[in-house]
């Protein structure tokens, strides 16, 4: 995901994280090009922390470089 290279995440996921693959890259389609600029470099500073798995449903908790805990849920 961090190197855009949406075709080789969707293979590496199940076929529900294709589908939510194939609408952030048709999102990132659309945004303006001063969004679309390289931020592989962002994506390497963040840490990733403890992953909670309740059946179907994944938290993961990162920090970011402004070091605030978040969850992707």
């Amino acid at each position: 995901m961090a190197d855009k290279d949406y075709d080789k995440a969707k293979e590496l996921g199940t076929d529900n994280t294709a589908m939510m693959i194939g609408m952030i890259e048709s999102m990132a389609a659309m945004a303006p090009d001063s969004l679309q600029e390289d931020d592989s470099a962002d994506m390497d500073a963040i840490e990733w922390g403890e992953t909670e798995i309740d059946g179907d449903n994944a938290v993961c908790h990162y920090s970011s470089p402004d070091q605030k805990i978040k969850k992707l849920i």
